[in-house]
């Protein structure tokens, strides 16, 4: 019953995820999403980091499930993906819609599956991205909303690998 409940908490937080008529994708890449920059940018940029790691710190009860809003700049860099990444104790794999990848805000959810929350510092993702144009991206992650496997709402706080992407031209 708790599972189910939870499932229906993280559907409805999940506002704008989830809802295209491919249903939702943490790893695939939507080209019809691409801009024309982006493909051009494909093969002409080095891009540092590639992917930024995710970690949730909850400072009060355990992780059951999670909604968080990525922000960075889409005339630098897009996602390309978002994964989960292998080791991690968040066992749930990361949700997004993949129409918003190049929107500058992409939304995240996900659901730790059973009935064990998880203490402490939670890997949840990794964001990968794709070079648009030259440039420096900022990278934010901020909670949206943060819940136990009783479906009750905790705190907690975001810790990144790095907070920011560098886009190079490539050295011929």
């Amino acid at each position: 019953m708790k599972k189910a409940v939870l499932v229906l908490i993280v559907s409805l937080i999940c506002s704008g995820c989830a809802v295209g008529k491919r249903g939702p994708s943490a790893v695939f890449e939507d080209e019809g999403s691409m801009t024309k920059a982006a493909k051009r940018a494909e093969g002409e940029f080095n891009i540092a980091p590639p992917g930024i790691d995710v970690w949730i710190e909850n400072a009060k009860g355990k992780l059951g499930a999670y909604h968080l809003e990525v922000h960075y700049n889409r005339a630098v860099v897009a996602v390309e993906k978002i994964i989960h990444v292998e080791g991690s104790r968040f066992a749930g794999p990361p949700i997004a819609d993949a129409k918003t990848f190049s929107s500058g805000l992409t939304g995240i959810v996900g659901l730790q599956p059973g009935s064990g929350g998880l203490f402490g510092p939670v890997l949840v993702a990794r964001v990968c991205f794709r070079p648009v144009a030259p440039g420096t991206s900022r990278v934010s992650v901020s909670i949206k909303s943060l819940y136990d496997p009783d479906s009750k709402p905790v705190t907690g706080t975001i810790k990144l690998s790095n907070d920011e992407v560098k886009v190079t031209p490539l050295l011929p």
